[in-house]
């Protein structure tokens, strides 16, 4: 695991402006002790750098849908809302906004070839179903 470098940020990150919107997750506290049948261990940074990452972000001006230590479903529901406001806001539509996705937490590659991300009670909940690839498209065909 890496920690955040701020500078770095600033660098990507650019100007601020009003039509900046992100959704930023970081999980440690998986279930298990790291000999599950996923091999999903305790994380240390996640959650660290998914503030970090957060706060930077609200800094600049970006409107920040937050989430760490994610149960099966917490983060689909942090990603409606995220897709709620980019629809609301009509710079989203003419290709002036700009969308963060920040995730410090453990992932995987599904059978069909997508990012997933492993919610921290996937042992329990046998869920692994928020794929990174949905969201994306479904962002991007806010911009058609």
């Amino acid at each position: 695991e890496t920690t955040v470098s701020k500078e770095s940020y600033r660098k990507m990150l650019g100007d601020t402006k009003q039509n900046h919107f992100a959704l930023v997750a970081g999980a440690n506290a998986y279930e298990g002790n790291g000999a599950n049948e996923t091999n999903a261990g305790v994380l240390l940074q996640g959650k660290k750098d998914a503030a970090a990452v957060k706060q930077m972000l609200q800094e600049r001006g970006y409107s920040v849908q937050y989430k760490v230590d994610f149960e099966h479903g917490e983060l689909e529901r942090q990603a409606d809302e995220l897709i709620k406001k980019l629809e609301a806001d009509e710079t989203v539509t003419t290709g002036e906004a700009t969308v963060v996705l920040f995730f410090a937490c453990h992932g995987a590659i599904n059978r069909y070839g997508q990012t997933i991300l492993l919610p921290v009670d996937h042992v329990k909940s046998g869920k692994y179903d928020f794929c990174v690839d949905k969201l994306v498209n479904r962002i991007s065909c806010l911009n058609a």
